[in-house]
């Protein structure tokens, strides 16, 4: 099986490699931008003959290159008794084409045919009975085209170039298919993703949507989602943006149409509607011939009439209330203006005042004043419509009504321009300004003509705009944008930073406490120690001082394993300080080593009081609630750790063993399914997933899996026996022969295997 796949890869290289050299007669392309000198990037834009846009811009500090493919066509464009069909979609396009992805098509096709029109008569059927009989023959017929399909091709295609970040996501407006590859293989990205998105083959149907399945179970158990799907119902009642989730209702997910997927690919996957963006080690000239080369064979073609639809204003205030076993949560949104609206640039600049991270209102008055739990903003602007998002979590006993006042207070501030203790903020904001400065050439489009020359030129422009124009936030916002991050030429935004960076590490090693950090990180574990020996007396009753320099003398016995001792010394930091879930965290892993998974379990639901979107802390407790077989608890606590987490591939990793041990095979296979999505190249999910495939009776399937495991290591030993037990079940006794005795030529004196080898050959003689 291995050699075969192997061969097929040369194969289906050699045949599009071939196709480049015949096509010749490609279509054409034009620029269709001006040079621009003020643009710092400078983007190059392009559209081939047939509609395509391509958007290129070169940046030669490290050898490779980013290329996004985009859709206008998101959940806003599903079909409203098919929601999450623009989802599902990006799932399908991983899952190969006519000539990757399938060992033989056209033996596959006729069985996928045949899924496809099964689907159909399933959407259609009302009858429970009659459904039921028509999804065991959807079972049936898939499992005949698994023994065709390659799952993963295109991901282990992508591995063996050295891809990064290989993704895709599915927004309202829109959905975009990534990847970063080595600058050499920008001819061979051209080559797959050209025939990926002309001829996509939607196989492997029925597990991709047990996958989709999995998102939308935790999406109903994360309350973000909860809450936000129930306010936006309120903030566009007649509009998709509230009406539809990008995953799709639970009725829709378990009703789908594939013939409905298909019309909404050809419908919306057409070059005219379609945009590739590259930014790397490339030379424009010669990319954009690639991609002529390649790409203006997609045929362009009439897009449908862009549907409307009118959003009622909003008359006074309307409140929902939504029930979820997590913390009570406020979620205050204003209905605002769409990306493409004057005032767009405005907003965005309104949200970072609110909530930067750092020095924003709510950071600093709410935040870092403790008057909340935890607090924040964002903003969430569409094509047609937009919304800014506050929200807000109580400390105990604290009412939802005081959190709601409280960030009422943040927005009447910038209402009234009142920014208290600016002139003190003034370098901060400068700094954040600085971290975001693609984003503002972006927005503004220009630079100043003549930047100020020195830091105190920049602050009082700043100084003199803000006070003659206080009364209007906006205006004081754009009066530091003529002044960008107190630049002495163009090119010096990234020296400011590290400016800034410089002058805050040396504000930090001139302490004790920053000496013996300093340490830590470079691993001189007995130094640390002496400096924060010096540290805590110097410290004397300065409780959050006390608790920081234990914790970081824990840290140090952790990082040198004395568990034990690590564990006393974060006892002592949280009795200082209680409120750092970070020690939490630390405590329980320390415990967790040495054998204590209770109290660690403990330690972790103290560090999730604190902070709830804490993904390790989640996948920390899992693990532990795993060593004490609470395998139910611990996989709650998996899905949470996911909910932050997504494409953490051991987490579904581990995620899929606890189901094993609960029997939920099917369930299993999903999760191990996830995490070779975010790592293809893990042998382990591979085994795992082949023991579960096996446990369903889909032994077929269970040695495609043993295969992959052995694709990545040729001598495991329990792989090559596992294998042969399913071959066995399906009868082909001398490929289980060969597979018992490559198991018994790396590990030759296994009984198990050894069994199983001579009960092979008695089956065979009988």
């Amino acid at each position: 099986m291995y050699q075969r796949k192997h061969v097929l890869f040369q194969i289906i290289l050699l045949a599009l490699m071939l196709g480049l050299i015949t096509s010749t007669g490609w279509a054409g392309y034009k620029r269709i931008n001006e040079p621009n000198p003020a643009d710092l990037m400078p983007v190059k834009i392009y559209q081939l003959d047939n509609g395509l846009t391509v958007y290129l811009t070169e940046n030669h500090e490290t050898p490779r290159f980013y290329a996004e493919i985009s859709v206008r066509a998101g959940s806003k464009h599903d079909p409203s008794e098919s929601t999450g069909i623009a989802h599902y979609l990006e799932h399908m396009l991983f899952k190969g084409s006519r000539n990757f992805g399938t060992l033989d098509y056209e033996k596959e096709k006729l069985h996928l045919d045949k899924i496809t029109e099964l689907y159909e008569q399933h959407f259609h059927e009302t009858d429970p009975e009659k459904r039921k009989e028509i999804y065991a023959q959807i079972n049936a017929e898939s499992q005949l085209a698994a023994q065709y399909g390659i799952p993963n091709e295109l991901d282990k295609l992508y591995k063996t170039m050295a891809e990064q970040g290989l993704n895709a996501h599915t927004g309202a407006e829109e959905t975009v298919y990534k990847v970063g590859l080595p600058a050499n293989r920008l001819r061979q990205w051209a080559m797959i993703e050209s025939e990926r998105f002309a001829m996509p083959v939607f196989r492997l149907f029925q597990t991709e949507l047990e996958t989709v399945y999995e998102e939308k179970n935790r999406s109903m158990d994360n309350k973000g989602w909860i809450v936000i799907e129930a306010v936006g119902e309120l903030l566009y009642k007649n509009h998709p943006y509230g009406q539809q989730t990008t995953i799709g209702t639970v009725e829709h997910l378990k009703n789908p149409s594939l013939r409905q997927m298909y019309e909404f690919y050809q419908t919306y996957y057409v070059p005219n509607n379609m945009a590739i963006h590259i930014s790397g080690d490339i030379d424009s000239e010669e990319a954009i011939r690639i991609i002529d080369a390649h790409f203006s064979k997609w045929e362009r073609k009439e897009l449908p009439e862009p549907k409307t639809w009118e959003v009622t204003p909003i008359q006074g205030v309307e409140r929902v209330t939504v029930k979820y076993q997590a913390e009570e949560y406020v979620l205050l949104a204003f209905r605002t203006a769409s990306q493409n609206h004057a005032d767009a640039e405005a907003l965005i600049l309104i949200d970072m005042i609110l909530d930067n991270a750092t020095a924003g209102l709510i950071n600093l008055n709410l935040n870092q004043g403790q008057k909340l739990r935890r607090a924040g903003s964002r903003p969430d602007m569409n094509n047609e419509y937009g919304a800014q998002f506050l929200w807000g979590i109580p400390k105990d006993e604290q009412s939802l009504e005081e959190v709601e006042q409280l960030l009422l207070e943040q927005i009447e501030l910038i209402k009234t321009g009142e920014l208290r203790g600016w002139p003190k903020r003034r370098r901060v904001v400068l700094a954040i300004l600085a971290e975001s400065v693609g984003v503002l050439i972006a927005l503004f489009g220009f630079w100043p003509s003549e930047p100020p020359a020195t830091v105190s030129q920049t602050e009082e422009i700043v100084q003199t705009e803000g006070e003659r124009l206080e009364s209007s936030l906006v205006d004081t916002l754009k009066a530091l944008l003529r002044a960008p991050q107190a630049l002495d030429d163009r090119d010096s935004v990234y020296r400011a930073k590290i400016r800034v960076k410089s002058e805050r590490l040396e504000r930090i090693a001139q302490t004790v406490l920053g000496k013996g950090m300093a340490a830590i990180g470079l691993q001189k574990y007995d130094e640390a120690l002496s400096y924060l020996n010096v540290a805590i007396q110097a410290a004397e009753d300065d409780s959050a001082k006390l608790g920081e320099i234990y914790f970081y003398i824990g840290l140090v016995y952790h990082e040198q394993e004395n568990f034990a001792q690590a564990v006393e010394f974060y006892d002592s930091s949280v009795s200082y300080t209680p409120g750092s879930s970070v020690a939490w965290n630390n405590r329980g892993n320390a415990l967790s080593q040495i054998g204590r998974s209770m109290d660690a379990v403990a330690s972790y639901d103290r560090a999730l009081d604190l902070r709830p979107d804490n993904g390790a802390a989640w996948f920390n407790r899992a693990i532990a609630l795993g060593d004490l077989e609470l395998y139910k608890e611990a996989l709650a606590s998996y899905d949470n750790a996911l909910i932050y987490d997504r494409d953490d591939n051991i987490a579904w990793y581990n995620r899929g063993v606890v189901l094993d041990y609960l029997g939920l095979y099917e369930k299993a296979i999903a999760s191990y399914d996830s995490a070779l999505y975010y790592k293809p190249d893990d042998k382990r999910p591979y085994f795992n997933r082949g023991i579960a495939l096996w446990n369903c009776g889909l032994y077929e399937e269970a040695v495609a899996s043993f295969d992959s495991t052995l694709f990545y290591r040729r001598d495991d030993h329990e792989a090559w026996a596992n294998r042969s037990s399913a071959l066995g079940k399906l009868g082909h006794f001398d490929e289980a022969l060969a597979s018992c005795d490559s198991a018994l030529k790396y590990a030759p004196g296994d009984s198990a295997t050894i069994t199983l080898r001579r009960l092979i050959a008695e089956q065979m003689t009988e």
